[in-house]
């Protein structure tokens, strides 16, 4: 339940009555007198890209996504929507829902002024929204240097002023502002990642040629020898400090190598390391505003907003308790993550973000010593100090060494280590990296690792890397170990630099996309922990030979990465050939819309808004299902299913017998469209099917009544399936009791052959690929003669056809010949 202070309560309820009254009064769209508003419409089902346009022309321009389908439209005053079928429902966007609940806990805690930031329509220009907050009495925050494209203003507002501003049109949504600054996520990756395989011959990579961006909250030290002019590092306006952690991130992916044993993923690569400052809009500025024009193929951001406990919050020698933990794995406009899904979209930049370092309680001092943070300012109270009583009592703490007060309870003491996501991290378009560390021969999650999952139950982290002891470049001039998922993020940017390099020579020089390489590091990855993702290790430790593996077997032709758009309904095939057995992986992958979660959605809320759906069907008929998890029960095995969730799905079948393989993707929900999607699978694409060349369709065999025969006992027949629909008929007729036999011999395209009798008698059997199968009726006892017995038979694809969907059939029947008369001369 959402606690509102009263105040602020009575002058939301005043301006939300305003706007529902306003909204009741206008409610006869099509009138003139209306102004244009922005409006919360619900379509009966998923609007083509052609029913926008028309809703468009109407006056109803649909802009924004939603939580459950929904869209947030601007609608003019001569909007005509009355009778549209196309939409449910429109409603006020009332100024409740505009308030997301980052705001209202920053608004319940008593100060003069909530540090807000604010998310203006799409058609409201700069202008417009610095207006609307001055209108409001609030105080744009000088360190917001760019509006577009993001539509977001840092600002300083008055809690009594911002009912007011919440109903105001120009308005989407109101959110808090991170109570801490960005920090550093600290607490031999090559190895493990097989980096030094595909860094050797005969694939030889470096990254040469490929550049990767860095984000962090200082500059490396640029002309460290290891980074042999290949690094550019770029201050803030009013200078950076040369930090260690930038350095040490920067060497992880580009080290030359001069020490062995600091080599980076990808040593030739070059690098542009930008501080991105501490707060959310000075990040997405660089984003937006730097990145777009380097032609990054990647950017790693080895930082995190601070949520639960802190140890980097200048709490003078105790953690610091922020109160900010509902924000683990959260979507949350304020801290940017809808802002965050549209730059990897519109810039096309995998952004790699490390999940975090909260998957253990620090260690505290006696008696739970910690500190808080001062309401009023934002900043670590160091005047107090809290304990946490023993007896549970709250009244046995020692004085006066805990002069802030004695508390019932540690705060997160359930912390399990899941449910520990960084809030960043929780973006779908991205890839979040846990850390892990080998040990007695195994890999472990080390135990600060961040898990998952996404409040919605989305996979988190979807890959690890090695986060422990990671030796790598410091300033000046030498070297460290450092450990922390910031250690482990690297890992994963530099070798999606080496896949683009691996790319790019099959590609004409063109460079992958972030979808594309998300796709690739997910597909490749070895599996650890439970079978299939969980919410340890995600999709596996990344594997950069089997990631480059995949492109290289592709070779450019589309036979195991494939690119394909689906629209809302349709489905897409791609067959894959199966020639030896193995164990069989398909991964399906979008870049999905950004959404906002208004004020009435809970966390939870799912933010998927393009629902794919990927199934494979196998040569038997059998249809196999994506892996889904349990968000409730963190450490369950995963089951299969329909994937509702999340925006990477992956079906794996064990052991998979040769044969052609159906993979099926189909649009179940797609609001806005085609959704662009790629598909990589660890075989190849069967072929396509050479020119049917079937005798038996020589005068059309498709129907019963133009069933090729009658075909006598004993006879073999050649046919051919030649398109997926396609079905072939055959006839002959029993005049003896007896068995009627069908052999049918499959070459590599599963059957289905069902024997018909005039009687009413039937029989089917399935046939496998590069088998043969057998169907028979019994006319009959014993083996006399008999009426005549017209019997067809059907035969017709049961799975993908295969390059040879040729088959043989041979009827064997009872027949009576009459005795041959000898004529009188």
């Amino acid at each position: 339940m959402r606690r509102l202070p009263i105040v602020f309560v009575l002058l939301l309820a005043t301006s939300t009555l305003f706007a529902a009254e306003r909204f009741d009064r206008d409610s006869g769209l099509a009138r003139d007198n209306i102004r244009a508003r922005h409006v919360i419409l619900q379509p009966e089902q998923p609007l083509t890209d052609a029913d926008r346009a028309e809703l468009r022309a109407k006056g109803i321009d649909v802009q924004h996504p939603l939580t459950g389908g929904r869209w947030v439209a601007r609608v003019t005053a001569s909007a005509e929507a009355s009778g549209d079928a196309r939409i449910a429902s429109l409603e006020p966007l009332g100024a409740d829902r505009k308030i997301l609940h980052s705001a209202l806990k920053d608004l319940g805690r008593g100060r003069a002024w909530a540090n807000l930031a604010v998310l203006f329509h799409d058609d409201v220009a700069f202008d417009e929204a610095r207006n609307a907050i001055l209108a409001a009495g609030g105080q744009l925050d000088p360190l917001t240097v760019k509006y577009l494209p993001s539509q977001r203003i840092e600002a300083r507002i008055a809690p009594s002023a911002v009912a007011t501003l919440a109903a105001d049109d120009r308005v989407l949504a109101i959110s808090g502002r991170p109570r801490h600054g960005l920090t550093e996520l600290n607490t031999e990756a090559g190895s493990l990642a097989k980096v030094d395989v595909v860094q050797a011959a005969p694939y030889n990579l470096s990254g040469a040629g490929i550049n990767v961006g860095v984000s962090e909250i200082s500059v490396a030290q640029a002309d460290h020898p290891e980074f042999q002019g290949r690094l550019q590092a770029f201050a803030q306006p009013g200078g950076s400090e040369v930090g260690e952690h930038s350095t040490h991130v920067s060497g992880t992916i580009g080290a030359a190598g001069i020490r062995p044993d600091a080599k980076g993923m990808a040593p030739a690569s070059h690098i542009y390391q930008y501080d991105v400052g501490t707060g959310v809009g000075s990040m997405l500025d660089v984003f937006d505003n730097a990145f777009p024009s380097l032609g990054l193929v990647s950017n790693n951001i080895s930082l995190g907003f601070p949520l639960g406990w802190c140890t980097s919050c200048d709490g003078a020698g105790f953690p610091v308790w922020l109160d900010t933990e509902e924000y683990y794995g959260a979507y949350e406009a304020g801290y940017g993550v809808p802002a965050i899904d549209d730059s990897v979209l519109r810039d096309g930049i995998l952004h790699v973000f490390a999940a975090g370092n909260d998957g253990a309680l620090p260690g505290f001092e006696q008696d739970g010593q910690h500190r808080h943070v001062n309401p009023d300012t934002g900043d670590t109270d160091k005047t107090k100090i809290y304990c946490v009583s023993r007896s549970g009592s709250g009244n046995d703490c020692p004085l006066p060494t805990c002069n802030g007060g004695c508390e019932r309870a540690q705060h997160h003491r359930d912390l399990s280590p899941f449910d520990t996501m960084s809030v960043t991290g929780s973006a779908k378009n991205v890839i979040t990296v846990g850390a892990v560390q080998p040990i007695a021969g195994t890999v472990v999650p080390v135990s600060f690792s961040s898990r998952g999952p996404a409040k919605d139950g989305r996979v988190k982290p979807e890959v690890v890397a090695r986060g422990w002891n990671t030796l790598s470049t410091v300033p000046v001039n030498s070297y460290a170990t450092s450990s922390g998922t910031s250690m482990a993020a690297p890992v994963v940017t530099g070798i999606a630099a080496l896949l683009a390099e691996q790319w790019e020579k099959l590609h004409q020089n063109a460079k992958p996309g972030p979808v594309v390489l998300k796709a690739l590091l997910i597909a490749g990855a070895d599996d650890l922990g439970n079978p299939g993702p969980d919410y340890s290790f995600g999709f596996g430790s990344v594997d950069a030979k089997n990631s480059v593996d995949l492109i290289i077997g592709d070779n450019g032709q589309g036979t195991q990465i494939r690119s394909t758009s689906i629209a809302q309904g349709q489905s897409y095939e791609m067959p894959l050939n199966v020639t030896a057995q193995q164990n069989l992986r398909v991964v399906l992958q979008w870049g999905d819309p950004s959404v906002i979660l208004l004020g009435d959605d809970s966390f939870e809320a799912k933010a998927l808004v393009n629902d794919l759906d990927v199934k494979i069907v196998d040569p038997n008929g059998a249809t196999h299902l994506p892996y889904v998890l349990d968000k409730v029960n963190y450490q369950a095995n995963a089951t299969t299913g329909v994937n509702t969730v999340d925006n990477t799905e992956m079906v794996e079948i064990a052991n998979a017998t040769p044969g052609v393989y159906r993979v099926v993707v189909t649009g179940s929900h797609v609001t806005s469209g085609p959704q662009a999607a790629v598909i990589v699978a660890n075989a190849k694409a069967a072929p396509a099917a050479p020119p049917c060349s079937d005798p038996t369709e020589m005068g059309g065999n498709d129907t019963p009544a133009t069933a090729y025969g009658d075909v006598p006992t004993e006879q073999t027949v050649s046919g051919a399936i030649c398109t997926q629909n396609d079905v072939d008929y055959f006839r002959f007729t029993a005049t003896k009791n007896g068995p009627m036999t069908v052999t049918i011999t499959a070459a590599d395209t599963p059957l289905r052959v069902t024997e018909t009798a005039s009687n009413g008698l039937t029989s089917s059997v399935d046939v496998p690929a590069h088998a043969t199968r057998t169907v028979t009726l019994q006319y009959g006892s014993g083996n006399g003669v008999a009426t005549a017995l017209p019997v067809t038979v059907r035969v017709e694809a049961n799975g993908t056809l295969g390059a040879n969907s040729s088959y043989t059939v041979k009827f064997s029947y009872g027949t009576f010949v009459p005795p041959r008369r000898r004529s009188v001369r």
